[in-house]
């Protein structure tokens, strides 16, 4: 008898308990609490590092030299690891690497191979690794770096981290997955862009995770999703929004139009800075 008594009242508090929230839960739905203002601060993105002689994605020296003077603050750059689990600016080691080096290896160089190709002028450019990058940013303190890592991002991040000085507030990681957020954030990223080019749920579900999200996050899209409602409904978020990657002026106005924010871009200059 004991123990039934002890199990309704233990359901009656339960029950009371639930009530409670429930109550508390409307009254803070009732006041219409503002949404946060974004504080992610949103500049034009120079695609793989952008068009340096004519030529797009070569994430090199080059390419983050000319684009500065271009007014370019933010760089987004890929990375691939080597065959010796190091990290470099490259796209892919397939026909990005032969773009730039003018043959295609059968497999991952090492970073000393890598360095050796760079050394000798063995490509038409100067690809970037971590140690010259953060040697460039150095040189440019107002830039911030963009990552794209092309294959196990976390690892990648934790590296790029650790690598680039203070990067928790010049460094801003593109994540693939949204449950990668909260580990982004533990690592020591002050800012992330959550990129949906791998993202296959609908727009719906995407809004449903970016209502998870604080203040200080972006969403990049393609075209086509660019192309929709999501952008604007992003708006309502306070999130901003970019498209990539956007060549034509006429192109980037149209989907101001549709809500996106900015761009990645591999040509289309910002405005230089007010004096």
């Amino acid at each position: 008898m004991f123990n039934n008594i002890s199990l309704k009242l233990l359901i009656l508090s339960s029950f009371g308990l639930s009530l409670i929230l429930y109550s508390e839960y409307q009254q803070i739905k009732d006041r219409n609490i503002p949404i946060p203002e974004s504080e992610f601060p949103v500049f034009r993105i120079a695609h793989a590092g952008g068009n340096v002689g004519g030529q797009s994605y070569t994430n090199s020296i080059q390419a983050l030299e000319v684009n500065a003077e271009k007014s370019f603050k933010y760089f987004e750059i890929d990375f691939s690891f080597t065959k010796d689990d190091q990290l470099v600016c490259l796209h892919n080691w397939t026909s990005n690497f032969e773009d730039i080096f003018g043959y295609r290896t059968k497999e991952k160089l090492t970073l000393e191979e890598f360095n050796y190709l760079l050394d000798s002028k063995k490509g038409r450019f100067q690809n970037c690794t971590l140690e010259s990058l953060s040697y460039w940013m150095k040189k440019y303190p107002d830039t911030i770096l963009v990552t794209d890592a092309k294959e196990r991002n976390l690892e990648a991040l934790t590296m790029i981290f650790n690598s680039i000085p203070h990067a928790a507030d010049r460094v801003i990681p593109q994540i693939y997955n949204p449950e990668d957020f909260y580990t982004v954030r533990e690592i020591g990223f002050n800012y992330v862009i959550w990129t949906l080019y791998k993202f296959k749920e609908d727009d719906k579900t995407v809004l449903s995770w970016a209502k998870q999200f604080d203040n200080k996050v972006a969403v990049t899209m393609p075209l086509y999703r660019a192309n929709t409602t999501l952008p604007k409904e992003l708006n309502k978020l306070n999130i901003p929004s970019y498209s990539h990657t956007i060549n034509d002026l006429n192109l980037f106005k149209y989907l101001q139009q549709k809500g996106i924010s900015e761009i990645y871009t591999d040509i289309i200059q910002p405005s230089p800075p007010e004096s």
